[in-house]
């Protein structure tokens, strides 16, 4: 539902296939102004969301700030739990049927990674290929605080 109790009208953008970060912001932009969410209201809707997903109360609380950090355009790192609560949360106020909502995450979803794959790069590395990372090790971001998605982490692997 929009601001004003409505639901919004058609539907909601897709995000194709962006050629980067910056065209992937710009798209997630025009999922927020689709679902005539206010900056104010968001945190609330992500909370909602990150709560039906189990998370424990103490880690749910969302600041104004994260979030409207998510739709600048030069960002260069994301948190992709918190980017994926949001695009469900705003998709969620098309009331579309679950399948469908969990289609359309999975549709940005692919789009995000398609944008940060940065394919210029791997050329730049003669004799090596990008590849994920397959490990049972526990992978922390800056001081040890926070977990990475192995599928956050891309390595440079020796061609055997």
């Amino acid at each position: 539902m929009t601001s004003d109790g409505s639901t919004p009208l058609g539907e909601p953008p897709i995000p194709d296939e962006p050629a980067s970060l910056r065209e992937f912001a710009e798209r997630l932009q025009a999922l927020r102004v689709w679902a005539d969410v206010g900056p104010r209201a968001l945190p609330g809707m992500v909370e909602t969301e990150r709560r039906k997903r189990g998370i424990p109360s103490h880690e749910v609380y969302t600041a104004y700030s994260t979030l409207h950090n998510l739709f600048q355009a030069d960002r260069k790192r994301y948190d992709t739990t918190l980017l994926f609560d949001t695009i469900r949360a705003l998709l969620r106020q098309g009331q579309q049927h679950p399948q469908k909502l969990e289609q359309q995450v999975e549709a940005w979803r692919r789009a995000f990674y398609r944008a940060r794959a940065m394919p210029s790069r791997i050329a730049s590395y003669l004799g090596f290929t990008l590849g994920p990372l397959n490990t049972g090790c526990r992978i922390l971001e800056g001081n040890g605080e926070r977990p990475i998605e192995e599928d956050d982490v891309r390595v440079i692997c020796a061609c055997r």
